[in-house]
């Protein structure tokens, strides 16, 4: 069968699609329930090598994908050329030299890449501490450091190969990273240790009182996910471990550095487990399933925000001579929390907190109001000081990490969709906020693009709301062409800034075009607290499908756009929504975007292979439930798709994603194929090799994919625009 898809508009030749994809008898039973998966064989884990069978698949799907856009590779060249100038106008916050910059004390270290050195940070310059010599990474690359707090030693984490040099893409790895520990901080420091880790990304570590002794958490898999380590003697042993197959565990310091934190963390429940540098163990936090706990060293007391097992939270204070495991009381309330929906901008606090950082003077809360993000300061009593708000919506801040705990200022961390990454500066006594930093594209005129905030009546009378972003001399008529997103899971505001989701120095090459990026807030993420995120999780899962599909009729009802006009996108959890759009209601649009998309339901939440997938039933449900299953299998994006018509659908994911692991894509795409009935309209699927691509975004090159993702769009939504 040929199809014309993109070189319709081209007038080129139509292109063979790729053979039906090799079908072979596969059953599952589970509750009495059996089906035949016959693409099962396509199953891929981590690190297992891709099978002859399964790269003849991947190779002819590139192949078509490559040959299909093809005839329109002067536009997609052309886009890509938009992208690349905007980005070589762009200065950023971070100093790309500087590797991973620790704070201890009131002094920052880091490691600069280009003169293989230990630095120290002052206001206006930095010094040399200690170089790092050749003989160390000799053949590997440094990838950050653990400095003790005296200075006196440190911990080298190395790979052998790596890709930190801006703009400079190294092979995969051949052999496991190590983490060097080194005596001295003079040019001839001494690897006293030395021990391999599976995962030097994502490595969380502190130092004992003593600095000879390391914790750290290698989160590579489901069981090291749940445990910390500690180093001593060269001997690594558990230090702590959370046995519930649930949850992992997240390693830090508290700000003044006088505890370990240890944050057990599941979708179901969230308590921290804290110890002194001497590892005692100063106090446990409530588990308990529906109980979300986060706790600060505020001075002689603790602080604690806790929703209690509600569906809101509160801040309480108590002292730390209570005890290791006391429960919370009603008079330990520090801050209260409220259900009213006024939002009044004069109480401490409201329904929704959700961060929480304290100083030695003050404590700043982060809470949402109406959905934007904003700080309430108050002092040791509770009493409010400052009120930081900003005027766009589902916006991203962060309280500095930098920060001393003895600082009387913090510097805050803002980005917005229009707004690149800022930074300001809050100082105690001081009203308000000064900007100290930005992230600057010349090229881009932000003036000539505006947001819109709207609120749709979806299905149960809830009003979802919806962020719309546009030109500013865009129209919107019922031929405006949409480019409608969802994620709404994991408690998650919609990712701003990330490459797969909005980054206005790629949007603007869609913006210009007339297109309107839509984002649709629904149930399950965060954007308007805890208890969204309840009513769009677990048993109410499809709530945010629901909601999704509300709002693409609320688009077309306001002649904002019509079906024809709009095309849909979900990443990651986001394909789930995509998945359950195609089969559920496909004339809502013309074309859909799925990027590292969930699309596998039961075949992944039933595979104990598979990397956390214990930890995600709290999210998607239980297959081994009998009532979890029924409720999956009527919502699996896969199991689902049926004898139909169907919209144009580009699919992509990488051979190395290890969330979302590859043969998702490839058993929804072939199945796809074998199901469509208007076999004119095209289906597209692209599998990044091995070393090229990961889930979080992190490809040999963002704009190269935006490139392809927006030539598809456009062709689809508005072929007149190109």
């Amino acid at each position: 069968m040929a199809v014309q898809g993109l070189t319709a508009y081209a007038q080129a030749p139509t292109i063979p699609t790729p053979a039906p994809a090799l079908e072979i008898e596969s059953w599952h039973t589970l509750h009495r329930y059996s089906w035949n998966d016959p693409y099962e064989w396509m199953r891929k884990l981590p690190d297992q090598p891709v099978s002859a069978q399964l790269q003849g698949v991947i190779d002819a799907e590139n192949t078509y994908t490559e040959a299909s856009f093809k005839p329109q590779a002067p536009l997609e060249a052309k886009i890509l050329k938009e992208i690349q100038d905007r980005l070589a106008t762009q200065t950023t916050l971070d100093n790309k030299n500087e590797v991973a910059p620790i704070r201890i004390g009131k002094r920052v270290y880091f490691y600069a890449l280009d003169t293989q050195s230990i630095r120290m940070r002052r206001s206006t310059h930095s010094i040399e501490i200690a170089r790092v010599p050749d003989s160390l990474i000799a053949g590997r690359t440094l990838v950050k450091f653990l400095p003790t707090s005296k200075l006196e030693r440190m911990a080298l984490l190395l790979s052998k190969v790596g890709d930190l040099a801006p703009g400079v893409q190294a092979p995969a790895p051949v052999s496991k990273p190590e983490v060097w520990i080194v005596e001295g901080m003079g040019r001839h420091p001494v690897v006293t240790d030395r021990f391999e880790i599976d995962d030097i990304d994502d490595l969380q570590w502190a130092w004992d009182a003593s600095g000879k002794n390391l914790l750290y958490v290698d989160p590579e898999n489901d069981t090291k996910n749940r445990q910390v380590f500690i180093r001593e003697n060269k001997v690594s042993r558990v230090f702590f471990e959370t046995e519930d197959e649930k949850t992992y565990v997240l390693l830090n310091m508290t700000r003044d550095e006088k505890y370990f934190r240890i944050e057990v963390t599941g979708f179901h429940l969230e308590y921290p487990v804290v110890y002194d540098r001497a590892f005692h163990r100063v106090f446990t936090g409530e588990n308990k399933p529906g109980v979300f706990s986060q706790i600060e060293s505020f001075n002689d007391d603790w602080v604690l925000k806790s929703n209690r097992g509600g569906r809101f939270y509160n801040v309480y204070r108590f002292s730390k001579t209570r005890g290791t495991e006391q429960a919370l009381t009603d008079a330990d309330l520090f801050l209260q929390g409220s259900e009213a929906s006024d939002y009044a901008p004069d109480r401490n606090l409201d329904e929704n907190t959700i961060g929480l950082d304290c100083f030695a003077r003050f404590c700043a809360v982060e809470r949402k109001t109406d959905g934007k993000p904003e700080l309430v300061v108050v002092d040791s009593a509770g009493k409010k000081l400052d009120l930081l708000q900003f005027s766009e919506p589902f916006f991203y801040i962060q309280v500095g990490a930098l920060d001393s705990y003895e600082s009387t200022q913090f510097d805050l961390d803002y980005l917005s969709y229009l707004k690149p990454r800022s930074r300001y500066r809050y100082t105690l006594g001081e009203k308000g906020y000064k900007l100290v930093g930005e992230s600057k594209i010349p090229a881009i005129r932000i003036e000539n693009y505006r947001f819109e905030q709207k609120k749709f009546k979806v299905w149960d009378e809830t009003e979802v709301p919806v962020t719309l972003v546009m030109h500013k001399d865009t129209k919107l008529t019922p031929n405006t062409p949409f480019f409608v997103q969802v994620y709404g899971t994991y408690a998650t505001t919609f990712y701003i800034g990330y490459d797969v989701a909005f980054n206005i120095a790629h949007a603007a090459s869609m913006l210009d075009r007339g297109v309107v990026y839509a984002f649709v807030h629904a149930r399950g993420g965060g954007e308007l607290g805890y208890h969204w995120y309840v009513d769009g999780n677990g048993a109410n899962k499809y709530n945010t499908v629901k909601d999704f599909k509300s709002v693409l009729e609320g688009l077309v009802a306001s002649k904002y756009t019509s079906p024809s006009k709009i095309a849909i996108g979900g990443f990651s959890a986001g394909g789930f929504a995509m998945g359950n759009a195609i089969n559920d209601f496909p004339q809502l649009f013309k074309a859909a975007l799925i990027q590292q998309g969930f699309l596998d339901m039961i075949g992944s939440q039933s595979d104990p292979e598979i990397p956390f997938v214990k930890l995600e039933w709290s999210i998607w449900g239980n297959p081994n439930d009998k009532n979890d299953f029924n409720r999956m299998w009527s919502m699996d994006p896969y199991q689902n798709l049926k004898r139909a018509n169907y919209p144009a659908i580009f699919v992509r994911t990488s051979v190395d994603d290890n969330t979302v692991l590859v043969h998702e894509a490839l058993k929804y795409v072939s199945k796809l194929r074998q199901k469509r009935m208007n076999t004119e309209v095209p289906t597209y699927l692209q599998i990044l090799p091995a070393g090229m691509g990961a889930h979080d975004g992190r490809y040999v090159n963002y704009e190269i994919d935006a490139a392809r993702n927006f030539t598809f769009l456009l062709n689809q939504i508005a072929p007149s625009k190109r």
